[in-house]
């Protein structure tokens, strides 16, 4: 009604709740909105998501599109991934590349399933999961949840400009 913003809350965990809540426009401040230029991040399979990797590749946009494309003023970093399913948070150490990457993000979640999961780490759902291979440490954690009734679905996330020397200068991150 402009004077306030409704929706639902997405919580830091990456979910959103089930209530609709309003925000005071003069207590809170838009900071990106649908039809805002960004950079859709790609993780090549097989990419290790290393810090230092990381914390390169974000620097490098920031300096290559304001050179190259100084018409293109992007707001921030946007990814849809498996990768950013937070259930990893919990199935994972918080030392994993992968709960790492997630870190850097504002996580909101997504309409997926756990095909993007499977497809990536196993090539494709196991017939039979207690047959799939557990040689690494993200497949035994995926198993696991799975025999024991979770599922995994693939999850959004967003970086703004102004929090990439943010991320990059943490050692969570």
């Amino acid at each position: 009604d402009g004077n306030e913003y409704t929706g639902y809350p997405i919580m830091p965990a990456g979910y959103a709740l089930n209530k609709v809540i309003c925000l005071s426009k003069k207590d809170w401040i838009k900071v990106l909105s649908e039809g805002d230029p960004v950079l859709d991040i790609h993780v090549p399979k097989g990419g290790k998501l290393a810090k230092d990797q990381c914390d390169s590749s974000f620097r490098r946009a920031m300096e290559f599109f304001p050179d190259y494309f100084p018409e293109f003023l992007f707001r921030g970093f946007t990814c849809y991934s498996w990768l950013l399913d937070p259930q990893f948070q919990e199935l994972l150490p918080p030392t994993s590349n992968i709960v790492q990457f997630q870190k850097r993000f504002h996580v909101f979640p997504i309409l997926s399933d756990d095909r993007a999961t499977f497809d990536n780490v196993f090539n494709g759902l196991p017939t039979d999961l207690t047959r799939a291979p557990k040689d690494t440490s993200l497949r035994r954690a995926i198993l696991d949840h799975m025999m024991n009734g979770g599922y995994f679905h693939s999850a959004g996330g967003f970086i703004l400009n102004e929090e990439i020397d943010a991320i990059s200068t943490t050692t969570l991150c």
